[in-house]
């Protein structure tokens, strides 16, 4: 199926957006000036989901990317801002972390975090600014 010819490996992953952990989020924006709600039958994940997401814990967890990481991943380049209220930064952190640990074995270098200092959930203004935190 498809082009047996060509590798379905793929090279590299770029991170914008990428969520982590659903069932974390509102504990982990709690204290900040972001909102919140995901827990909320409204949400959008809770619409995805068909119910509040704390109430299918297991469906919504086959969702959490760091089930799904391996040392046998592309390298990541992510780029987060620092005031985004749609991801916990803390969740980006311990995702570039968990790769570091899976990568540790076969290379110095498995991920690349940018965080863009005060810079909020939009593709509108990204910039980098020259440097990244490897791990």
């Amino acid at each position: 199926m498809g082009f047996a010819e060509y590798s379905s490996c793929i090279p590299a992953v770029v991170d914008w957006f990428g969520l982590v952990d659903l069932l974390k989020m509102d504990a982990q924006l709690e204290g900040t000036v972001c909102p919140g709600g995901y827990n909320d039958t409204t949400s959008a994940e809770s619409q995805l989901f068909g119910a509040p997401i704390q109430t299918v814990p297991d469906l919504v967890s086959m969702t959490n990317l760091m089930h799904y990481i391996a040392a046998s991943d592309a390298l990541f380049f992510i780029q987060h801002g620092s005031v985004d209220c749609r991801m916990p930064l803390v969740q980006i952190e311990d995702l570039a972390q968990a790769l570091a640990t899976l990568f540790a074995p076969k290379m110095s270098a498995s991920c690349c975090l940018v965080v863009l200092v005060m810079a909020a959930f939009s593709i509108k203004k990204i910039h980098t600014s020259g440097w990244c935190l490897i791990f």
